[in-house]
């Protein structure tokens, strides 16, 4: 090895500038320059932690008194023809969520429906974990929902309603002085 470094000292490597040779290849190649022009502007008149939120929390619908006094029909067409007048779905976005456990103690799931307001859908399933009771699967149900369409981008442009039959969690959100789904609000 040293008999071949000592007799042809031409073929040891070179050192060379990354930087130089970039350069030069990038003059031979006529590449655009790739520096932008000019910083980019935001657009936000006020910072976001000032904006007012626009949450309402609708627990009733007219004419419903008591979901164990009606029909499971009677029902539907009641919640649907609320959906339809305050929330028509081609102007929104309708998230619809629930939530359960086993014996409401075990085994938790929660589920969202998304209607998108060009028709389509989204289903999501989502497990709360082998002791999940009933209040943290529909609290997870509602932050996966929001999760899905914080990160979409269809609701930068459209209203969002989140749909659910979650009283308890509804309850603690509008209080804000539960731990668990103070990350919803």
């Amino acid at each position: 090895m040293c008999k071949l470094i000592t007799n042809n000292p031409r073929k040891r490597l070179k050192r060379t500038n990354f930087t130089a040779y970039a350069q030069q290849i990038h003059k031979s190649l006529e590449l655009p320059d790739l520096r932008p022009a000019s910083p980019l502007q935001f657009s936000i008149d006020w910072p976001p932690w000032n904006q007012q939120s626009q949450i309402e929390f609708v627990k009733d619908i007219d004419g419903v008194t008591s979901k164990k006094s009606m029909i499971k029909r009677e029902l539907h067409c009641l919640t649907q023809n609320m959906l339809d007048k305050k929330y028509p779905s081609n102007y929104w976005i309708r998230a619809f969520t629930d939530g359960s456990a086993s014996e409401a103690i075990r085994d938790g799931e929660g589920g969202v429906y998304i209607e998108w307001s060009d028709n389509s859908s989204s289903k999501i399933s989502i497990p709360t974990g082998k002791y999940s009771t009933n209040y943290k699967a529909e609290a997870e149900a509602l932050q996966e929902a929001a999760k899905v369409l914080v990160n979409s981008e269809a609701t930068h442009h459209a209203k969002v309603v989140l749909l659910t039959d979650a009283r308890s969690v509804l309850d603690a959100l509008e209080s804000n002085k539960c731990p668990e789904v103070n990350a919803l609000a």
